[in-house]
């Protein structure tokens, strides 16, 4: 009769299985380290938002054809044995209990040939965060958080040793999709608008839990654009004023790098600036750059704050490869032929091409010294681009030109205030 209880109680024991019991919900799943046994049980980690959140749950279904009665049990930690805790569905295809607190569960599926034991453990997990702004100046914004989490204590359950799981908690501070801290305790750059930053604690398990935090901006964000940025002087540039959270602005329009090497040449102080410093609050404006070079400008954004506080942020022209507004350099150019009677030619006028010229004088001669036309202007207004003037249409009393050299000479004066002369002469083709 022993013998047969022993062979019984072998059988029994000899069918407990692992990895039969199932957890759908669970946010992750490791396993135990047993330190009396070499056999581990799974660990099911849920995600819960405090120590009386219960969302624990646990599933077996029957494998067999024959029905199967479910028995689960807990284990206690006090007495080190498992104990009854409710009945499954007889005849059931499977059994689920949900609801469940920390520990471990055993199922007991008996058939009427087999016997089945399978143990999991539940854990729990909850993780409370908070965080605050608890500084905020013109140079920097502290952030500090802190949280709580549970222990994952669990139990050798042939020994009743007291075993945990040391997760690890990574920190995150976000401001959208983008990460600014990774410390509970971040120092970031201060923004020129109002944000809401994320606190977010996790561990390799799962389980994030999130803290927002409100940060109200003190500081301005400079911000300008200059078009057109470059062309012929006088350049006539509308300036557009981008600038975030500021109510006051300085504009600082600088002299031609060329003029400044200049006055350094003879002068050791150098007022860099072209005019004094302009506080315009309109958010477009124009600006005329009268003469050719290269200048810089600057903004200065302010932000005058209740508490007292004054922040300010600047910002230099920047048109993505140099911080330069380039005003053209002047020139003249005139065509070596023209066709009058050719219409669809480019060159059936003599003009003088020109840039950024302040005024000129030019006159077309024939080859005995005939004056045919003259051009005289003084204050050019050019646009953006550089531009032709016309000065002979070819003809003479209404009729064509004799085909042959013609002679001109431009005497002009570039706003780089730099003399451009010009002598030299042209051929009149009649024919196409």
């Amino acid at each position: 009769m022993n013998k047969l209880y022993i062979l019984i109680l072998f059988t029994f024991f000899a069918t407990l299985a692992y990895g039969q019991i199932s957890a759908p919900k669970a946010a992750a799943e490791t396993q135990t380290n047993y330190t009396a046994t070499s056999t581990n049980d799974p660990i099911f980690i849920f995600c819960a938002n405090d120590n009386m959140d219960y969302k624990g749950e646990l599933t077996v279904s029957n494998p067999f054809s024959e029905s199967a009665t479910y028995e689960w049990q807990k284990f206690n930690i006090n007495s080190g044995d498992f104990e009854f805790y409710q009945n499954g569905t007889t005849g059931a295809e499977s059994s689920t209990i949900s609801g469940l607190q920390n520990g471990c569960y055993r199922m007991i599926l008996t058939t009427t040939s087999e016997n089945r034991v399978y143990n999991a453990w539940v854990i729990n997990s909850w993780v409370n965060a908070t965080g605050a702004v608890t500084e905020s100046n013109c140079e920097l914004v502290q952030l500090e958080g802190s949280f709580t989490n549970n222990s994952w204590d669990y139990r050798d359950i042939t020994s009743n040793e007291s075993l945990t799981i040391n997760p690890q908690y990574e920190v995150s501070w976000m401001d959208g999709d983008t990460k600014v801290g990774a410390f509970l305790s971040s120092k970031i750059d201060p923004q020129a608008e109002d944000k809401t930053y994320v606190l977010i604690v996790n561990n390799q398990f799962g389980c994030p839990v999130e803290a927002e935090v409100s940060y109200t901006s003190l500081v301005p964000k400079a911000e300008f654009n200059v078009s057109p940025n470059k062309g012929q002087a006088p350049l006539v540039s509308t300036i557009s004023n981008n600038s975030l959270n500021a109510d006051s602005y300085q504009w600082h329009f600088y002299k031609s790098e060329d003029q400044i090497t200049k006055e350094y040449e003879t002068n050791t102080e150098v007022d860099s600036l072209m005019l004094p410093v302009a506080f315009n609050t309109e958010p477009n404006f124009e600006f005329t750059y009268e003469n050719s070079g290269w200048y810089r400008l600057k903004l200065i954004a302010i932000k005058n704050n209740d508490n007292g506080l004054i922040c300010k942020d600047s910002i230099y022209f920047n048109n993505g490869q140099d911080n330069f507004i380039k005003v053209d350099t002047s020139f003249v150019k005139a065509p070596w032929a023209i066709a009058p009677k050719d219409e669809s030619s480019e060159n059936k006028d003599f003009f003088i091409k020109i840039q950024s010229l302040k005024s000129m004088k030019v006159t077309v001669f024939n080859r005995w010294g005939k004056k045919l036309a003259s051009y005289s202007a003084d204050n050019i207004a050019l646009g953006q681009e550089e531009k032709k003037i016309v000065i002979w249409n070819g003809k003479v009393n209404g009729r064509y030109a004799t085909p042959g050299v013609y002679y001109y000479v431009v005497d002009a004066i570039g706003r780089d205030d730099k003399k451009r002369k010009m002598r030299g002469f042209f051929h009149l083709f009649r024919d196409k």
